[in-house]
Protein backbone atom coordinates (compact mmCIF):
# COMPACT_ATOMS: atom_id res chain seq x y z
CA UNK A 1 0.00 0.00 0.00
CA UNK A 2 1.34 3.15 -0.96
CA UNK A 3 0.09 4.95 2.36
CA UNK A 4 2.19 2.64 4.00
CA UNK A 5 4.86 5.21 4.02
CA UNK A 6 3.04 8.71 4.74
CA UNK A 7 2.01 6.90 7.88
CA UNK A 8 4.33 8.05 10.45
CA UNK A 9 5.40 8.21 14.07
CA UNK A 10 3.34 11.36 15.31
CA UNK A 11 6.90 13.66 16.39
CA UNK A 12 4.86 15.88 18.22
CA UNK A 13 3.04 14.74 20.58
CA UNK A 14 3.16 11.11 22.17
CA UNK A 15 -0.15 10.33 23.28
CA UNK A 16 -1.37 6.92 22.74
CA UNK A 17 -4.23 7.93 20.93
CA UNK A 18 -2.25 9.82 18.41
CA UNK A 19 0.26 7.75 18.06
CA UNK A 20 0.87 8.03 14.13
CA UNK A 21 0.13 10.91 11.85
CA UNK A 22 -0.61 10.66 7.53
CA UNK A 23 1.65 13.05 5.75
CA UNK A 24 -0.82 14.82 3.52
CA UNK A 25 1.40 16.21 1.16
CA UNK A 26 0.37 20.01 2.30
CA UNK A 27 3.22 22.65 3.05
CA UNK A 28 2.16 24.49 6.15
CA UNK A 29 3.34 26.09 9.30
CA UNK A 30 1.51 26.50 12.42
CA UNK A 31 1.35 29.84 13.67
CA UNK A 32 1.75 30.88 17.17
CA UNK A 33 -2.08 31.63 17.47
CA UNK A 34 -2.98 28.24 17.05
CA UNK A 35 -4.28 28.36 13.21
CA UNK A 36 -2.44 26.28 10.41
CA UNK A 37 -1.44 28.41 7.46
CA UNK A 38 -1.23 26.88 4.07
CA UNK A 39 1.40 27.39 1.65
CA UNK A 40 0.26 24.11 -1.09
CA UNK A 41 0.86 21.07 -2.18
CA UNK A 42 3.96 19.54 -2.00
CA UNK A 43 3.41 17.95 -5.35
CA UNK A 44 3.58 20.78 -7.29
CA UNK A 45 6.74 19.61 -8.66
CA UNK A 46 8.02 19.95 -12.28
CA UNK A 47 11.24 19.78 -14.47
CA UNK A 48 12.03 22.95 -15.87
CA UNK A 49 15.28 22.62 -18.28
CA UNK A 50 16.24 19.24 -16.82
CA UNK A 51 16.01 20.35 -12.82
CA UNK A 52 12.98 19.44 -10.59
CA UNK A 53 11.34 22.92 -9.05
CA UNK A 54 9.33 23.03 -6.59
CA UNK A 55 7.00 25.87 -7.19
CA UNK A 56 5.47 26.37 -4.09
CA UNK A 57 9.18 27.67 -2.98
CA UNK A 58 9.19 30.44 -5.33
CA UNK A 59 5.61 31.09 -4.18
CA UNK A 60 7.31 31.23 -0.74
CA UNK A 61 10.20 33.32 -1.92
CA UNK A 62 7.91 35.80 -3.33
CA UNK A 63 5.03 36.31 -0.14
CA UNK A 64 8.74 37.10 1.79
CA UNK A 65 9.60 40.44 -0.52
CA UNK A 66 8.08 43.60 0.99
CA UNK A 67 5.11 44.96 -0.28
CA UNK A 68 3.69 41.68 -1.56
CA UNK A 69 0.84 39.92 0.14
CA UNK A 70 0.07 37.24 -1.98
CA UNK A 71 1.77 35.39 -4.46
CA UNK A 72 0.77 32.33 -7.17
CA UNK A 73 3.07 30.31 -10.03
CA UNK A 74 2.33 28.13 -12.41
CA UNK A 75 4.17 27.04 -15.37
CA UNK A 76 3.52 27.35 -19.42
CA UNK A 77 4.71 26.22 -22.55
CA UNK A 78 7.06 28.32 -24.42
CA UNK A 79 6.50 29.02 -28.37
CA UNK A 80 9.43 25.96 -28.69
CA UNK A 81 7.38 23.89 -26.58
CA UNK A 82 9.95 23.98 -23.35
CA UNK A 83 8.21 24.50 -19.73
CA UNK A 84 8.57 28.06 -18.64
CA UNK A 85 7.35 29.33 -14.78
CA UNK A 86 5.17 32.52 -14.57
CA UNK A 87 4.66 33.87 -11.51
CA UNK A 88 1.86 36.54 -10.15
CA UNK A 89 1.59 38.83 -6.91
CA UNK A 90 -0.47 40.60 -5.23
CA UNK A 91 0.49 43.92 -3.05
CA UNK A 92 0.70 46.90 -3.23
CA UNK A 93 0.10 49.46 -6.70
CA UNK A 94 3.69 50.94 -6.77
CA UNK A 95 5.48 47.31 -6.51
CA UNK A 96 8.27 47.38 -9.25
CA UNK A 97 8.61 43.87 -10.65
CA UNK A 98 11.95 44.81 -11.96
CA UNK A 99 13.10 45.10 -8.38
CA UNK A 100 11.39 41.93 -7.53
CA UNK A 101 13.19 39.60 -10.04
CA UNK A 102 16.30 41.51 -8.86
CA UNK A 103 15.87 40.09 -5.00
CA UNK A 104 14.36 36.91 -6.94
CA UNK A 105 18.16 36.21 -7.98
CA UNK A 106 19.85 36.55 -4.79
CA UNK A 107 17.53 33.80 -3.16
CA UNK A 108 16.86 31.24 -6.07
CA UNK A 109 18.79 29.44 -8.51
CA UNK A 110 18.15 30.18 -12.17
CA UNK A 111 15.60 27.01 -12.94
CA UNK A 112 13.59 28.80 -10.22
CA UNK A 113 13.23 32.55 -11.55
CA UNK A 114 9.81 33.08 -13.33
CA UNK A 115 10.13 33.72 -16.95
CA UNK A 116 6.89 35.71 -16.84
CA UNK A 117 5.84 38.02 -14.02
CA UNK A 118 2.72 39.80 -13.32
CA UNK A 119 0.89 41.57 -10.82
CA UNK A 120 -2.88 41.16 -10.42
CA UNK A 121 -5.50 42.62 -8.03
CA UNK A 122 -6.57 39.61 -6.43
CA UNK A 123 -5.55 35.53 -7.03
CA UNK A 124 -8.34 33.13 -8.47
CA UNK A 125 -9.94 30.52 -5.88
CA UNK A 126 -11.87 26.85 -5.59
CA UNK A 127 -14.39 26.90 -3.82
CA UNK A 128 -12.62 25.09 -0.85
CA UNK A 129 -10.34 28.08 -0.54
CA UNK A 130 -7.03 26.97 -2.35
CA UNK A 131 -5.91 28.58 -5.51
CA UNK A 132 -7.45 27.68 -8.24
CA UNK A 133 -3.88 27.61 -10.64
CA UNK A 134 -6.03 26.82 -14.10
CA UNK A 135 -8.03 30.41 -13.96
CA UNK A 136 -4.61 32.46 -13.32
CA UNK A 137 -3.86 34.85 -16.06
CA UNK A 138 -2.20 33.97 -19.52
CA UNK A 139 1.43 34.88 -18.63
CA UNK A 140 3.01 37.35 -20.63
CA UNK A 141 6.60 36.37 -22.10
CA UNK A 142 9.52 38.59 -20.45
CA UNK A 143 10.44 40.22 -23.66
CA UNK A 144 7.11 41.77 -23.41
CA UNK A 145 6.90 42.82 -19.68
CA UNK A 146 10.43 44.41 -19.54
CA UNK A 147 11.65 47.21 -22.01
CA UNK A 148 13.37 44.84 -25.05
CA UNK A 149 17.08 46.34 -25.66
CA UNK A 150 17.55 46.01 -29.28
CA UNK A 151 21.47 44.98 -29.73
CA UNK A 152 23.41 48.56 -30.37
CA UNK A 153 26.53 47.04 -32.79
CA UNK A 154 27.05 44.33 -34.69
CA UNK A 155 28.56 42.19 -32.40
CA UNK A 156 25.63 42.13 -30.32
CA UNK A 157 24.10 41.60 -32.99
CA UNK A 158 25.72 38.45 -33.40
CA UNK A 159 25.39 37.58 -29.81
CA UNK A 160 21.79 37.91 -29.45
CA UNK A 161 21.27 35.97 -32.63
CA UNK A 162 23.91 32.88 -30.89
CA UNK A 163 21.40 33.23 -27.93
CA UNK A 164 18.30 33.20 -29.61
CA UNK A 165 19.35 30.00 -32.30
CA UNK A 166 20.74 27.91 -29.02
CA UNK A 167 17.53 28.61 -27.29
CA UNK A 168 15.01 28.65 -30.19
CA UNK A 169 13.42 31.73 -29.51
CA UNK A 170 12.56 34.32 -31.78
CA UNK A 171 14.59 37.58 -30.32
CA UNK A 172 16.62 37.62 -27.32
CA UNK A 173 16.87 41.60 -25.45
CA UNK A 174 20.62 42.96 -25.19
CA UNK A 175 20.34 43.24 -21.69
CA UNK A 176 18.71 39.65 -21.14
CA UNK A 177 20.76 37.59 -19.11
CA UNK A 178 21.54 34.07 -20.54
CA UNK A 179 20.61 31.42 -17.74
CA UNK A 180 17.61 33.60 -16.91
CA UNK A 181 15.88 32.92 -20.37
CA UNK A 182 16.28 29.60 -20.57
CA UNK A 183 20.17 29.25 -20.70
CA UNK A 184 21.90 26.01 -18.83
CA UNK A 185 25.55 24.98 -18.93
CA UNK A 186 24.76 23.04 -21.86
CA UNK A 187 23.50 25.55 -24.25
CA UNK A 188 26.27 27.87 -23.39
CA UNK A 189 28.48 25.27 -24.86
CA UNK A 190 26.05 25.16 -27.71
CA UNK A 191 26.33 29.21 -27.67
CA UNK A 192 30.63 29.02 -27.98
CA UNK A 193 30.18 26.69 -30.85
CA UNK A 194 27.43 28.51 -32.48
CA UNK A 195 29.55 32.13 -32.25
CA UNK A 196 32.46 29.89 -33.53
CA UNK A 197 30.83 29.53 -36.21
CA UNK A 198 29.94 33.24 -36.86
CA UNK A 199 33.44 34.01 -36.76
CA UNK A 200 33.67 35.00 -32.72
CA UNK A 201 35.92 32.65 -30.60
CA UNK A 202 34.97 33.40 -27.03
CA UNK A 203 35.81 31.35 -24.22
CA UNK A 204 33.31 28.92 -22.33
CA UNK A 205 33.56 30.52 -18.99
CA UNK A 206 32.77 34.17 -20.57
CA UNK A 207 29.42 33.29 -20.86
CA UNK A 208 29.11 32.57 -16.80
CA UNK A 209 30.66 35.66 -16.02
CA UNK A 210 29.11 37.78 -18.58
CA UNK A 211 25.87 36.07 -19.48
CA UNK A 212 24.16 38.93 -21.38
CA UNK A 213 25.21 40.35 -25.25
CA UNK A 214 25.88 43.55 -24.00
CA UNK A 215 28.55 42.17 -20.84
CA UNK A 216 29.89 39.62 -23.12
CA UNK A 217 30.79 42.12 -26.22
CA UNK A 218 32.41 44.92 -23.98
CA UNK A 219 34.38 42.04 -22.22
CA UNK A 220 35.08 40.46 -26.20
CA UNK A 221 35.91 44.25 -27.72
CA UNK A 222 38.26 44.76 -24.46
CA UNK A 223 39.87 41.77 -24.63
CA UNK A 224 39.81 41.16 -20.74
CA UNK A 225 41.25 37.51 -20.18
CA UNK A 226 42.04 37.90 -16.67
CA UNK A 227 38.68 38.57 -15.48
CA UNK A 228 38.59 36.26 -12.43
CA UNK A 229 40.87 38.87 -10.25
CA UNK A 230 37.88 41.05 -10.03
CA UNK A 231 36.13 38.81 -7.02
CA UNK A 232 36.52 41.29 -4.14
CA UNK A 233 36.82 44.54 -5.70
CA UNK A 234 39.86 45.73 -3.80
CA UNK A 235 41.45 42.56 -3.21
CA UNK A 236 42.72 41.91 0.61
CA UNK A 237 45.88 42.91 2.88
CA UNK A 238 47.27 39.73 1.96
CA UNK A 239 46.82 39.99 -2.05
CA UNK A 240 50.03 38.80 -3.63
CA UNK A 241 52.75 38.44 -0.49
CA UNK A 242 53.91 35.53 0.04
CA UNK A 243 54.33 35.56 3.91
CA UNK A 244 51.05 37.21 4.55
CA UNK A 245 49.77 34.67 6.37
CA UNK A 246 52.80 33.19 7.51
CA UNK A 247 52.65 31.55 10.86
CA UNK A 248 54.87 32.54 13.71
CA UNK A 249 57.84 30.01 14.77
CA UNK A 250 55.59 28.58 17.67
CA UNK A 251 52.86 27.94 15.08
CA UNK A 252 54.80 26.66 13.18
CA UNK A 253 56.24 23.91 15.62
CA UNK A 254 52.99 23.69 16.85
CA UNK A 255 52.03 22.31 13.11
CA UNK A 256 55.19 19.92 12.91
CA UNK A 257 54.36 18.39 16.05
CA UNK A 258 50.65 17.28 15.13
CA UNK A 259 51.46 16.16 11.10
CA UNK A 260 53.84 14.35 13.58
CA UNK A 261 51.36 12.83 15.62
CA UNK A 262 49.64 11.36 12.44
CA UNK A 263 52.68 10.23 10.69
CA UNK A 264 53.32 8.49 14.05
CA UNK A 265 49.69 6.66 15.12
CA UNK A 266 47.20 8.01 12.75
CA UNK A 267 45.76 10.40 15.75
CA UNK A 268 46.70 13.75 17.16
CA UNK A 269 47.98 14.37 21.00
CA UNK A 270 47.21 17.86 20.76
CA UNK A 271 43.55 17.33 18.89
CA UNK A 272 42.79 14.39 21.81
CA UNK A 273 43.40 17.73 24.51
CA UNK A 274 41.44 19.80 22.79
CA UNK A 275 37.84 18.10 21.41
CA UNK A 276 35.18 20.98 21.34
CA UNK A 277 31.83 19.28 22.46
CA UNK A 278 29.32 20.93 19.78
CA UNK A 279 29.96 21.29 16.38
CA UNK A 280 27.99 22.94 13.57
CA UNK A 281 28.35 21.35 9.85
CA UNK A 282 27.19 22.72 6.87
CA UNK A 283 27.53 21.32 3.77
CA UNK A 284 26.51 17.77 4.93
CA UNK A 285 24.43 16.30 1.95
CA UNK A 286 28.38 17.08 -0.62
CA UNK A 287 30.52 14.32 -0.92
CA UNK A 288 33.12 15.16 1.27
CA UNK A 289 30.65 16.91 4.02
CA UNK A 290 28.68 13.37 4.16
CA UNK A 291 31.83 11.55 4.67
CA UNK A 292 33.23 14.44 7.59
CA UNK A 293 29.90 13.78 9.13
CA UNK A 294 30.56 10.44 9.29
CA UNK A 295 33.95 10.41 11.14
CA UNK A 296 32.55 13.36 12.94
CA UNK A 297 29.41 10.76 14.44
CA UNK A 298 32.43 7.56 14.90
CA UNK A 299 34.74 10.76 17.02
CA UNK A 300 31.46 10.40 19.71
CA UNK A 301 30.86 14.47 19.58
CA UNK A 302 28.78 15.61 22.54
CA UNK A 303 26.44 17.39 19.98
CA UNK A 304 26.67 17.91 16.05
CA UNK A 305 23.92 19.95 14.58
CA UNK A 306 23.63 19.93 10.01
CA UNK A 307 22.64 23.26 8.49
CA UNK A 308 20.61 21.45 5.51
CA UNK A 309 18.72 23.34 3.39
CA UNK A 310 15.21 21.91 1.80
CA UNK A 311 15.55 21.14 -1.79
CA UNK A 312 13.26 20.20 -5.10
CA UNK A 313 10.36 19.20 -3.07
CA UNK A 314 12.33 17.05 -0.34
CA UNK A 315 12.41 18.16 3.36
CA UNK A 316 16.45 19.11 4.88
CA UNK A 317 15.78 15.45 6.76
CA UNK A 318 14.68 13.83 3.49
CA UNK A 319 17.47 14.83 1.61
CA UNK A 320 19.95 13.88 4.83
CA UNK A 321 18.51 10.60 5.05
CA UNK A 322 18.97 9.57 1.58
CA UNK A 323 22.67 10.74 1.21
CA UNK A 324 23.18 9.14 4.39
CA UNK A 325 22.23 5.75 3.41
CA UNK A 326 23.45 6.18 -0.38
CA UNK A 327 27.06 6.10 0.97
CA UNK A 328 26.28 4.48 4.11
CA UNK A 329 23.59 2.00 3.66
CA UNK A 330 21.66 3.51 6.82
CA UNK A 331 20.31 6.88 7.99
CA UNK A 332 22.60 9.07 10.24
CA UNK A 333 19.66 11.71 11.30
CA UNK A 334 19.31 9.80 15.12
CA UNK A 335 23.22 10.71 15.64
CA UNK A 336 22.69 14.98 14.50
CA UNK A 337 20.28 17.52 14.74
CA UNK A 338 19.21 18.95 11.01
CA UNK A 339 18.75 22.81 10.94
CA UNK A 340 16.10 23.31 9.17
CA UNK A 341 17.63 26.57 6.41
CA UNK A 342 19.98 27.90 3.83
CA UNK A 343 23.40 29.42 4.87
CA UNK A 344 23.16 32.67 2.47
CA UNK A 345 20.18 33.73 4.14
CA UNK A 346 21.38 35.45 6.78
CA UNK A 347 17.88 34.87 8.82
CA UNK A 348 19.05 30.88 10.12
CA UNK A 349 21.96 32.19 12.20
CA UNK A 350 19.45 33.71 14.64
CA UNK A 351 18.25 30.22 15.29
CA UNK A 352 21.70 29.24 15.50
CA UNK A 353 22.05 31.99 18.51
CA UNK A 354 20.71 29.18 21.01
CA UNK A 355 22.88 26.40 20.56
CA UNK A 356 26.41 28.36 19.80
CA UNK A 357 28.79 28.42 23.01
CA UNK A 358 32.38 29.64 22.81
CA UNK A 359 33.66 26.04 22.31
CA UNK A 360 31.54 25.40 19.52
CA UNK A 361 33.12 24.78 16.12
CA UNK A 362 31.72 25.76 12.67
CA UNK A 363 32.73 23.87 9.83
CA UNK A 364 31.61 25.29 6.49
CA UNK A 365 31.67 22.54 3.56
CA UNK A 366 29.07 23.47 1.56
CA UNK A 367 30.40 25.24 -1.74
CA UNK A 368 28.69 24.95 -5.37
CA UNK A 369 32.01 22.94 -6.86
CA UNK A 370 31.18 22.92 -10.56
CA UNK A 371 33.79 24.64 -12.67
CA UNK A 372 31.29 26.60 -14.07
CA UNK A 373 28.62 28.01 -12.47
CA UNK A 374 27.01 31.81 -12.59
CA UNK A 375 28.86 33.75 -11.00
CA UNK A 376 26.11 35.40 -8.76
CA UNK A 377 25.29 32.13 -7.55
CA UNK A 378 29.36 31.05 -6.67
CA UNK A 379 29.39 34.22 -4.85
CA UNK A 380 26.15 33.50 -2.32
CA UNK A 381 27.16 30.08 -1.32
CA UNK A 382 30.93 30.40 -1.53
CA UNK A 383 31.90 34.34 -0.61
CA UNK A 384 28.33 35.39 1.21
CA UNK A 385 27.60 32.84 3.21
CA UNK A 386 31.65 32.58 4.32
CA UNK A 387 31.04 35.99 5.42
CA UNK A 388 27.57 35.42 7.45
CA UNK A 389 29.18 32.41 8.89
CA UNK A 390 32.79 34.49 9.84
CA UNK A 391 30.18 37.14 11.33
CA UNK A 392 28.56 34.13 13.36
CA UNK A 393 31.74 33.06 15.04
CA UNK A 394 33.28 36.48 15.86
CA UNK A 395 29.73 37.21 17.61
CA UNK A 396 29.82 33.83 19.78
CA UNK A 397 33.83 33.76 19.75
CA UNK A 398 33.87 29.90 18.64
CA UNK A 399 35.74 28.45 15.97
CA UNK A 400 35.97 28.49 12.45
CA UNK A 401 37.36 25.71 10.14
CA UNK A 402 36.70 26.53 5.95
CA UNK A 403 37.62 24.01 3.47
CA UNK A 404 38.94 25.00 1.01
CA UNK A 405 40.79 23.75 -2.28
CA UNK A 406 44.27 23.84 -3.50
CA UNK A 407 43.45 25.19 -6.69
CA UNK A 408 42.53 28.53 -4.33
CA UNK A 409 46.25 28.79 -3.55
CA UNK A 410 48.25 28.52 -6.77
CA UNK A 411 51.63 30.04 -8.20
CA UNK A 412 52.33 28.43 -11.00
CA UNK A 413 55.67 27.33 -11.09
CA UNK A 414 56.91 27.98 -8.01
CA UNK A 415 56.80 26.33 -4.98
CA UNK A 416 53.33 26.29 -2.79
CA UNK A 417 53.03 25.24 0.90
CA UNK A 418 50.67 26.46 3.48
CA UNK A 419 52.08 30.03 4.04
CA UNK A 420 51.75 31.07 0.38
CA UNK A 421 49.07 33.65 -0.27
CA UNK A 422 48.62 34.38 -4.34
CA UNK A 423 47.18 36.37 -6.37
CA UNK A 424 44.34 34.84 -8.23
CA UNK A 425 45.67 33.16 -11.71
CA UNK A 426 44.10 34.24 -14.66
CA UNK A 427 43.30 31.25 -15.86
CA UNK A 428 41.42 30.10 -13.04
CA UNK A 429 37.78 28.99 -13.24
CA UNK A 430 35.22 30.33 -11.09
CA UNK A 431 35.03 28.03 -8.92
CA UNK A 432 38.96 28.38 -7.44
CA UNK A 433 37.93 32.22 -7.81
CA UNK A 434 35.21 32.11 -5.61
CA UNK A 435 36.87 29.56 -3.23
CA UNK A 436 40.41 32.11 -3.52
CA UNK A 437 37.95 35.01 -2.90
CA UNK A 438 36.56 33.26 0.33
CA UNK A 439 40.15 32.08 1.64
CA UNK A 440 40.60 36.26 1.69
CA UNK A 441 37.97 36.91 3.90
CA UNK A 442 38.85 34.60 6.42
CA UNK A 443 42.72 35.72 6.34
CA UNK A 444 41.39 38.96 7.24
CA UNK A 445 39.41 37.88 9.97
CA UNK A 446 42.04 36.08 11.41
CA UNK A 447 43.99 39.18 11.30
CA UNK A 448 41.43 40.44 13.70
CA UNK A 449 41.02 37.90 16.13
CA UNK A 450 39.25 35.11 14.15
CA UNK A 451 39.73 31.15 15.67
CA UNK A 452 40.63 30.14 12.20
CA UNK A 453 41.69 27.08 10.80
CA UNK A 454 41.83 26.75 6.96
CA UNK A 455 41.96 23.41 5.08
CA UNK A 456 42.43 23.10 1.61
CA UNK A 457 41.92 19.39 -0.09
CA UNK A 458 43.27 18.01 -3.61
CA UNK A 459 40.73 16.22 -6.29
CA UNK A 460 38.75 14.16 -4.21
CA UNK A 461 38.66 10.39 -5.40
CA UNK A 462 36.72 7.50 -4.73
CA UNK A 463 36.48 6.14 -1.49
CA UNK A 464 39.74 3.64 -0.21
CA UNK A 465 37.52 1.32 0.80
CA UNK A 466 35.25 0.38 -1.57
CA UNK A 467 35.73 2.43 -4.79
CA UNK A 468 32.48 4.44 -3.50
CA UNK A 469 32.50 7.45 -5.82
CA UNK A 470 29.67 10.64 -5.39
CA UNK A 471 26.53 10.08 -6.20
CA UNK A 472 26.69 12.85 -9.13
CA UNK A 473 29.82 11.31 -10.49
CA UNK A 474 29.22 12.05 -14.16
CA UNK A 475 29.28 16.09 -12.72
CA UNK A 476 33.18 15.31 -11.53
CA UNK A 477 35.29 17.80 -14.28
CA UNK A 478 38.42 15.72 -13.54
CA UNK A 479 37.05 12.54 -14.03
CA UNK A 480 34.58 13.64 -17.45
CA UNK A 481 37.92 14.94 -18.67
CA UNK A 482 39.61 11.28 -18.04
CA UNK A 483 36.62 9.66 -19.80
CA UNK A 484 37.29 12.04 -23.13
CA UNK A 485 40.97 11.22 -23.34
CA UNK A 486 40.48 7.51 -22.85
CA UNK A 487 37.89 7.89 -25.89
CA UNK A 488 39.79 9.50 -27.66
CA UNK A 489 43.12 8.11 -26.52
CA UNK A 490 44.67 11.49 -26.57
CA UNK A 491 45.33 14.50 -24.27
CA UNK A 492 46.64 18.00 -25.53
CA UNK A 493 50.17 18.91 -25.14
CA UNK A 494 49.42 21.55 -22.75
CA UNK A 495 48.61 19.12 -19.99
CA UNK A 496 51.93 16.61 -20.67
CA UNK A 497 53.77 17.42 -17.59
CA UNK A 498 50.41 18.19 -15.39
CA UNK A 499 50.40 15.55 -12.61
CA UNK A 500 46.60 15.11 -10.88
CA UNK A 501 46.55 13.89 -6.82
CA UNK A 502 43.76 11.46 -6.38
CA UNK A 503 42.61 12.11 -2.62
CA UNK A 504 40.43 9.41 -1.26
CA UNK A 505 37.19 11.18 0.48
CA UNK A 506 37.04 8.74 3.09
CA UNK A 507 40.56 9.48 4.07
CA UNK A 508 40.76 13.14 3.93
CA UNK A 509 37.34 13.24 6.05
CA UNK A 510 39.24 10.90 8.61
CA UNK A 511 42.09 13.64 8.64
CA UNK A 512 40.45 16.70 8.44
CA UNK A 513 37.99 15.11 11.34
CA UNK A 514 40.88 15.02 13.58
CA UNK A 515 42.64 18.25 12.60
CA UNK A 516 39.70 20.60 13.85
CA UNK A 517 40.45 19.47 16.96
CA UNK A 518 44.33 20.88 17.17
CA UNK A 519 44.43 23.79 19.48
CA UNK A 520 46.28 26.12 16.91
CA UNK A 521 45.29 28.51 14.06
CA UNK A 522 46.42 27.65 10.98
CA UNK A 523 46.38 26.26 7.18
CA UNK A 524 46.58 22.52 6.81
CA UNK A 525 46.86 20.38 2.86
CA UNK A 526 45.19 17.37 2.99
CA UNK A 527 45.43 15.48 -0.11
CA UNK A 528 47.56 12.75 -1.70
CA UNK A 529 50.83 13.94 -2.49
CA UNK A 530 51.72 11.14 -5.10
CA UNK A 531 50.58 12.63 -7.86
CA UNK A 532 50.30 10.86 -11.68
CA UNK A 533 50.77 12.04 -14.93
CA UNK A 534 47.33 11.44 -17.41
CA UNK A 535 49.15 9.08 -19.34
CA UNK A 536 49.51 7.01 -16.40
CA UNK A 537 45.95 6.85 -15.44
CA UNK A 538 44.72 6.45 -19.18
CA UNK A 539 46.32 4.36 -22.24
CA UNK A 540 46.94 8.25 -24.57
CA UNK A 541 49.17 10.10 -26.31
CA UNK A 542 50.00 13.81 -26.19
CA UNK A 543 48.97 15.83 -29.29
CA UNK A 544 48.89 19.11 -29.92
CA UNK A 545 45.84 21.99 -28.49
CA UNK A 546 44.40 22.51 -31.95
CA UNK A 547 44.48 19.03 -32.57
CA UNK A 548 42.60 18.15 -29.69
CA UNK A 549 39.93 20.80 -29.85
CA UNK A 550 38.84 19.62 -33.70
CA UNK A 551 38.49 16.22 -31.96
CA UNK A 552 36.34 17.38 -29.12
CA UNK A 553 34.34 19.09 -31.30
CA UNK A 554 33.45 15.89 -33.28
CA UNK A 555 32.03 14.32 -30.17
CA UNK A 556 28.46 14.64 -28.60
CA UNK A 557 27.68 17.95 -26.88
CA UNK A 558 28.01 16.49 -23.40
CA UNK A 559 31.82 15.30 -24.01
CA UNK A 560 33.36 18.02 -25.10
CA UNK A 561 35.05 19.16 -21.50
CA UNK A 562 36.77 22.91 -22.37
CA UNK A 563 40.71 22.67 -21.61
CA UNK A 564 39.74 25.60 -19.05
CA UNK A 565 38.43 23.00 -16.76
CA UNK A 566 42.00 23.18 -15.75
CA UNK A 567 43.33 25.72 -13.16
CA UNK A 568 47.45 26.61 -12.43
CA UNK A 569 46.72 24.07 -9.58
CA UNK A 570 48.60 20.98 -11.18
CA UNK A 571 51.07 23.30 -12.51
CA UNK A 572 52.99 23.47 -9.69
CA UNK A 573 55.23 22.05 -6.95
CA UNK A 574 53.85 21.54 -3.13
CA UNK A 575 55.89 21.78 -0.46
CA UNK A 576 55.00 18.73 1.74
CA UNK A 577 56.59 19.14 4.91
CA UNK A 578 53.20 19.82 6.76
CA UNK A 579 51.13 17.86 4.51
CA UNK A 580 48.95 15.31 6.07
CA UNK A 581 49.66 12.67 3.64
CA UNK A 582 46.20 10.69 3.70
CA UNK A 583 47.40 7.52 2.08
CA UNK A 584 50.16 7.32 5.13
CA UNK A 585 48.28 4.73 7.06
CA UNK A 586 46.84 2.46 4.58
Amino acid sequence: DNNCNKLIINPFDDNPDFHRVFRTGDFGRWREDGNLEFYGRRDNLVKIRGYRVEITELESALKQIDGVSDAAATTFEDATGALQISAFVVGNPSLDLAEIRQKLTRKLPPQMLPQSLQQIEILPTTPNGKIDRKHLPKPIPSSTTNNFIPPKSTLEKTICQAFAEVLNIAEVSADANFFEIGGTSISAMQVVVALENKGLKIKYGDIFEHPTAIELACNWSAGVHARYTNWGAGGSPAYGRRDACAPTASTSAARASLVADFEADGTSASGRAARTPTIILTGATGYFGTHLLKELIDNNYEKIYCIVRPKDGESADERLKKITEYYFGKSLLDCVEIISGDITNSQIYNELDSVITKNTTIINCAAIVKHFAEKKILQAVNVDAVKYLIDCCKKHDCNFVQISTLSAAVLPGEVVDEQTVCPLPPDAVPYAASKWQAEQIAFAAAANGLKLKLIRLGNLAPRSTDGMFQINANENAIMNFLNTVRKLGCYPQSLEKQRIDFTPVDCAARDVAKLITASISAVFHVFDPRKVAINEIVAARAIPDEEFRQLIQKLPLQQRIPLSYFSAANHCDWNNDFTVKVLSSL
